[in-house]
């Protein structure tokens, strides 16, 4: 048996406590790389060859890392297929949405 749970919804593979790669703030300063909420960031993967599913980190999104309240409520963000290659880490403050693949 598989140590995440998965489910499939409308083209989309759903594996809770699976990271792939997280995003970094340092490495990646562009707001437009960080969605508000899963659905938006899947709309957005749709609309791109490259993307390969959505990363969700429940950590809080902060746009200034030393502002005291957060922009978004988790930290959503555009996996690529290099992401995926690495391979799935089991870690409990992540979800993972892949497209069209399961």
């Amino acid at each position: 048996k598989q140590w995440y749970q998965r489910r499939v919804r409308g083209g989309w593979c759903e594996k809770k406590y699976v990271v792939y790669n997280h995003y970094n703030k340092k490495t990646n300063p562009d707001d437009d790389q960080v969605f508000p909420d899963v659905e938006s960031a899947k709309v957005q993967c749709d609309n791109d060859p490259g993307c390969k599913g959505v990363g969700q980190d429940k950590k809080p999104y902060k746009k200034n890392l030393h502002d005291r309240g957060y922009t978004y409520r988790n930290t959503i963000y555009l996996l690529n297929e290099d992401d995926i290659n690495r391979g799935p880490k089991k870690y409990y403050r992540f979800n993972s949405y892949l497209k069209d693949e399961c």
